[in-house]
């Protein structure tokens, strides 16, 4: 099978080269090409025809959301950025993820793993992605309740709030428990297709999502 050309668009070399070396680890994937700057980027996308960008949102020349709005239905972007406050409008114009830098190696991983998704690919394996396969993913979790533990279904848990090396649980019936794991803890055993992180304190269940807004 041909791996998958991809195309990274981003101003700083350091994440270029993060970037180039953890896509030529994977085997379903090569890089085709980077590029630096908006101008550039859109030449290239023509030129490459990648099947996945990871593109950075400030760019010199024209930004990354000016791109996504150009190729939007015809080309899967991975958001990677600094910035927290554009993460509505990527996924306005259907971004397959958004990731904060500096994110980790498994940040990285999930990120694959809902592209796939979104290309119909099914879910990652451990030989393509080294990353455990999708019916891994826990359906409950343990969490303190006085001087005990229950567990909570993931079906029923809206949202997780950061609180320090802590993390809050909000449920469908609006309680709210603590679990002794930080939320980055957490957020490597949820399933990426159900759990989303938008912000560095907050992971979200998309199930439970019914309005963006632009501002």
């Amino acid at each position: 099978m041909l791996s998958k050309p991809v195309l990274i668009i981003d101003s700083d070399e350091s994440s270029q080269q993060m970037l180039s070396e953890l896509i030529e680890a994977l085997p379903d994937f090569h890089l085709a090409h980077t590029c630096s700057n908006g101008a550039e980027a859109a030449a290239a996308i023509s030129a490459h025809q990648p099947q996945l960008t990871f593109l950075e949102i400030e760019l010199p020349g024209k930004s990354g959301l000016c791109l996504m709005e150009e190729f939007q239905g015809k080309l899967p972007f991975i958001i990677t950025t600094t910035q927290e406050m554009f993460a509505a409008k990527a996924f306005n114009c259907n971004a397959v993820d958004y990731l904060l830098k500096p994110f980790a190696r498994s940040r990285f991983e999930q990120a694959l793993v809902r592209y796939k998704a979104w290309s119909g690919g099914g879910p990652a394996t451990a030989t393509s992605l080294q990353y455990p396969p999708l019916y891994t993913y826990p359906h409950t979790i343990l969490v303190e309740q006085g001087r005990k533990f229950i567990g909570l279904s993931v079906d029923d848990i809206t949202h997780m709030k950061a609180e320090r090396d802590y993390t809050r649980i909000f449920t469908l019936n609006k309680g709210v428990f603590l679990s002794m794991y930080g939320i980055s803890q957490i957020e490597k055993k949820m399933n990426p297709l159900k759990f989303l992180r938008i912000h560095r304190s907050y992971l979200v269940n998309i199930n439970y999502i019914r309005e963006l807004y632009k501002d």
